[in-house]
């Protein structure tokens, strides 16, 4: 996360708890393994210019998270308001499209 977002952000905070971005298209009961990052950004569109991922995880063993199975985020675009994406990579390329990378600057690796 940090690599991607770079200097537009002032800060990441990482939380854990029960899901956040669960909505009527993705009905999940209330799911209460996920990891949330909050992200901080430097320059604000308008004054709800929030970002968050939530990555699920499948129930915890001995004390340990599962595995992620899924991936959720809100953030603002571009040219228009906020966009629910659940996939890593539109999250990715949404970014992209709102904050160029800099000139020669590396791509996330796909793991």
């Amino acid at each position: 996360m940090k690599a991607l977002v770079g200097n537009h952000a002032r800060a990441i905070t990482w939380t854990g708890g029960a899901c956040k971005l669960v909505n009527d298209l993705n009905a999940i009961d209330p799911w209460p393994w996920c990891a949330q990052a909050t992200v901080l950004l430097v320059q604000l569109k308008r004054r709800d210019d929030n970002l968050m991922v939530e990555i699920y995880f499948e129930k915890h063993d001995h004390g340990r998270p599962g595995a992620a199975y899924a991936f959720r985020s809100v953030m603002m675009t571009r040219d228009d308001g906020p966009d629910y994406l659940r996939f890593r990579k539109d999250f990715e390329a949404e970014w992209h499209d709102r904050f160029p990378p800099d000139p020669g600057a590396t791509a996330c690796e796909d793991q």
